[in-house]
């Protein structure tokens, strides 16, 4: 039970570290919009868009692995657009919904967090064969 137990949490694990990874590898799908030099800033509109990620590229955030609530919405928040773009009537989310969401969550880093897993959560259950797995 307890080895059957570790496994679980290590692929859990795996599977949580590698939910931005199909963007990062196929920048070439996403919206023409956006390129690997996008800003944060031109997905997402506002003030305190530009006060919490500043220059982020579109690219770092997806790779934004660090443990706070502003990280993992960044890197939640932008894999989730992009699904929301790649696939508009089967992704849980409209694309101004996620902007909207994201945008809001920026209150406070415990509402950046609790979005974060929501828009992960999303990202999982959109599968392997969709935008984020």
């Amino acid at each position: 039970m307890i080895i059957w137990m570790l496994m679980m949490n290590i692929i859990l694990c795996c599977y949580a570290l590698s939910a931005c990874s199909y963007w990062t590898s196929h920048t070439g799908n996403w919206p023409s919009f956006f390129t690997i030099n996008s800003k944060v800033t031109d997905a997402f509109p506002g003030s305190k868009v530009a006060i919490v990620y500043g220059t982020t590229t579109l690219l770092q955030a997806l790779y934004d692995t660090r443990p706070d609530g502003y990280s993992q919405l960044l890197s939640h928040g932008v894999a989730a657009l992009l699904n929301a773009y790649e696939k508009p009537s089967s992704y849980e989310y409209s694309h101004t919904a996620v902007i909207e969401l994201f945008t809001n969550a920026l209150a406070s880093r415990t509402s950046a967090a609790q979005q974060a897993l929501k828009f992960q959560n999303a990202n999982t259950a959109y599968g392997t064969e969709g935008c984020d797995a």
